[in-house]
């Protein structure tokens, strides 16, 4: 079916134009959601799905979609994607591998002139890391018919709310219900990724076939204890909301190291202090709480025992502590049918892969309530994630995108 086609280098290239779009000093890539970094990438890739043969559109919440249309759209078709948006200083393969290899697969097709029967979608989905707005997944829960009202009032460092920064990227926050998909339209969602972990390269295995992926549920801590003069307070009588923060911290990782057999984590990664002064006792702190495992009950027990140790910490202290949860996934077994359809591509096109759980969070794990869903990992150099020194070989990209494409082939 034309796999000649697919050119690495193309997407190779493609890699290093999306990273210098809101490149910075220290090598990596800032393209915080609803910024015009953010939409120039989205723009770029824009370009290449028409380039691709696609119909292409933004829906109401700024998920960028092309299609490859099919000779009977009424049927079900695959749907594959992930996002363009990146942490402060990231890498440039975290989510933009997998919209570029979509959009390679498609133009694959296109050139060498094979339409199915029904349509094939790339989506860029849009805010998927969360980080100006404090909440992931943004765009797949607008599809899946997830998000609430209350999401849109959230707001920045600033004080922009995300609604009005939606309006002033000419998107339409009012009707963010319209971008919820009809499941019955797929049969299939795919995502492509790189594996944000250790566990291929040490196995010496390029792909990975995903079984699952853990639930994060995402807290913020507020501490609020008395700021003081740093000289005037003998230490006896301080109320310190940085110290206390400290202790919270390390709860989280005595509890959070797991027993064996178990996959919890916990993570502190967002701290503001105030004042944030030299010569003050911080008097408040807020600060992130990211908790994962595949176990939900697990996970729970985790948060439970950060809640206990917030209260004894608050109580000993004299100081108060609140915890907001403002997000929390359930955990997802991906579909077991396209495990296997992956599976047995790889042993037909002779790909050494290996089966694993996923720690991070993906669009996939919300597509998964209404779609068949399944991911493929490629390994990436030390499991470096979030950083300016990820990096995946595209030699390995080129081996997952060729298992992707054989099996949309099957599927189709």
């Amino acid at each position: 079916m034309g796999w000649e086609n697919f050119d690495p280098v193309r997407v190779g290239k493609q890699l290093e134009d999306l990273a210098l779009i809101g490149k910075t000093e220290e090598g990596g890539t800032t393209r915080l959601a609803f910024t015009p970094a953010d939409i120039q990438a989205k723009e770029y890739v824009k370009k290449l799905m028409l380039e691709a043969g696609m119909v292409t559109y933004y829906d109401p919440v700024g998920n960028l979609i092309g299609v490859y249309e099919g000779l009977n759209p009424e049927m079900p078709g695959i749907i594959m994607g992930s996002h363009l948006d990146t942490v402060p200083n990231g890498g440039k393969y975290d989510g933009i591998a997998g919209v570029l290899v979509a959009v390679e697969i498609v133009r694959t097709f296109f050139l060498s002139g094979h339409r199915f029967k029904p349509n094939i979608t790339v989506v860029a989905f849009a805010d998927e890391e969360g980080v100006r707005f404090g909440g992931s997944l943004f765009g797949s829960r607008a599809m899946t018919g997830l998000l609430s009202p209350e999401w849109l009032e959230r707001t920045d460092e600033q004080g922009i709310k995300l609604k009005k920064a939606m309006t002033d990227c000419g998107f339409n926050p009012a009707n963010f219900e319209q971008a919820k998909i009809d499941p019955a339209k797929f049969k299939a969602y795919f995502e492509l990724h790189i594996e944000q972990g250790r566990i291929l390269e040490k196995a010496d295995c390029p792909i990975g076939l995903v079984l699952g992926i853990s639930a994060p549920s995402q807290l913020w801590a507020t501490i609020r204890g008395r700021a003081d003069h740093a000289g005037a307070t003998p230490m006896g009588e301080r109320k310190d909301a940085l110290a206390a923060a400290a202790e919270l911290i390390l709860a989280v990782e005595k509890i959070c190291t797991p027993k064996e057999g178990q996959v919890t984590v916990g993570t502190v990664g967002s701290i503001s202090v105030q004042p944030n002064a030299l010569n003050v006792i911080p008097g408040e702190v807020r600060m992130s709480l990211d908790i994962r495992d595949i176990d939900i009950n697990l996970r729970n027990q985790a948060i439970e025992g950060i809640k206990e140790s917030a209260q004894e910490i608050a109580l000993r202290r004299g100081i108060d502590i609140s915890l907001e949860e403002t997000l929390a996934i359930e955990p997802v077994i991906l579909d077991q049918n396209l495990i296997n359809a992956l599976e047995q591509v790889c042993q037909k096109i002779g790909l050494t892969y290996k089966k694993l759980i996923s720690g991070a969070g993906h669009d996939a794990m919300l597509m998964a309530k209404i779609i068949p869903s399944a991911m493929i990992f490629v390994r990436c150099r030390d499991g470096i994630s979030h950083s300016p020194d990820e990096f995946a070989q595209i030699e390995d990209l080129y081996l997952g995108a060729k298992l992707l494409y054989h099996t949309i082939g099957s599927l189709l």
